[in-house]
């Protein structure tokens, strides 16, 4: 979903940080107001692109920045989720 890929580097730019950045998010950013903003602009996303599937998959690796705040949506969304690491040949 390129409309969930832009929510999700919005929601990064917006706790001034990256895909890429070691560090962890700021917790009081994600008790914020912007966080709140993303927390509704990223389950409308969810919602317009998948809407009552019984069945989705998103892959994004920028999640794992963020996963227990995309937890909590699907959570609110009462959706059962699934993680998987693909683990490749080197």
């Amino acid at each position: 979903s390129a409309r969930l890929n832009l929510a999700n580097d919005d929601l990064l730019a917006s706790a001034n940080s990256s895909w890429h950045d070691w560090r962890a998010l700021d917790p009081q950013w994600m008790q914020s107001r912007a966080a709140e903003r993303h927390r509704h602009k990223i389950r409308a996303v969810l919602g317009n692109e998948f809407g009552d599937e019984p069945l989705f998959f998103v892959k994004d690796p920028r999640i794992c920045r963020f996963a227990s705040f995309i937890s909590s949506i699907l959570a609110e969304m009462e959706v059962d989720t699934v993680a998987f690491l693909p683990i490749r040949n080197p």
